[in-house]
């Protein structure tokens, strides 16, 4: 029978516990001190740790442990586990550095929130006993397959190039960074020509396009905050401001929620990084 050992300070894990169990799975926990066995009452119990030990030799097949309130601190060093899972009350675990194994379960995990169902539990067991193979990776722990915010901003980018190179004339190499944006989106002369028309057609509406308030109101539903933890998900970080690899992208956030009228290389920058992260899909 699998071995199943869950860590962490408060009751959410029972929700997990009782699905593993209902899978055939053996549970015991860990929270704060206190050594547990899930029971056929369908509830932990506490136990002794030479209880745990004399059932498992501290090997399990399993292992699943919160990144927060130090609980991962709590995971005794006699333990070993054929798999890690770290989870948190967000939608991305942060990366912990004494266990730089863990695989991280991408859902919010809290006390009222479960993203386990018997479906994904079966997940679980199934990347386990095909040796921890990428295909059979859970679907919680993979980037979530519905895009919006990192396809939408990219579209917005376009749009806000086309329009400021009929404008501004751009495209003639005065900006190798703009340049590089304008050859990614595939603008060439024709291009151009096709595009073209008197800069008086430009209705007021047209012309914000190069205000940040056109782009706010892509975000009306959310706060940037809000946007940034959803970007953050999308490209499978923790902090988007923290991230020296998608600063480029924090930047044009940043200035959308400053109100700025947005540069011209800000966007070129922004969309030649997202169209490098949008290409690994």
């Amino acid at each position: 029978m699998q071995k199943a050992l869950l860590v962490c300070s408060n009751d959410r894990i029972d929700s997990l516990a009782g699905l593993l169990n209902s899978a055939g799975i053996s549970v015991f926990g860990v929270k704060g001190k206190s050594w547990l066995l899930w029971t056929d009452e369908n509830e932990f119990e506490t136990c002794t740790e030479r209880e745990v030990r004399d059932q498992t030799r501290f090997h399990f097949d399993f292992l699943f442990f919160h990144t927060g309130s130090g609980d991962y601190n709590r995971i005794p060093s006699s333990v070993k586990a054929t798999v890690e899972f770290s989870f948190s009350g967000g939608n991305h675990p942060r990366d912990i550095e004494s266990r730089p194994n863990a695989v991280k379960i991408l859902r919010q995990f809290t006390i009222g929130v479960c993203p386990f169902t018997p479906e994904i539990v079966k997940e679980f067991v199934a990347y386990l006993d095909n040796n921890c193979s990428p295909e059979y990776l859970p679907s919680i722990c993979r980037l979530t397959n519905v895009m919006e915010y990192l396809p939408a901003l990219s579209i917005l980018c376009q749009g806000y190039l086309a329009v400021v190179a009929i404008e501004m004339g751009l495209g003639n190499g005065s900006n190798q960074i703009v340049e590089d944006a304008l050859k990614q989106m595939g603008w060439n002369d024709e291009v151009a020509a096709l595009c073209q028309y008197e800069e008086s057609n430009f209705t007021d509406d047209e012309n914000n396009i190069k205000k940040s308030i056109s782009w706010q109101d892509v975000f009306q539903t959310k706060s940037v905050t809000g946007v940034k933890k959803e970007v953050a998900m999308e490209l499978g970080i923790d902090d988007l401001d923290g991230s020296e690899t998608y600063m480029d992208i924090a930047g044009l956030i940043n200035e959308i929620e400053a109100g700025h009228e947005i540069e011209v290389e800000t966007v070129a920058k922004a969309y030649l990084c997202l169209t490098h992260k949008l290409e690994q899909f």
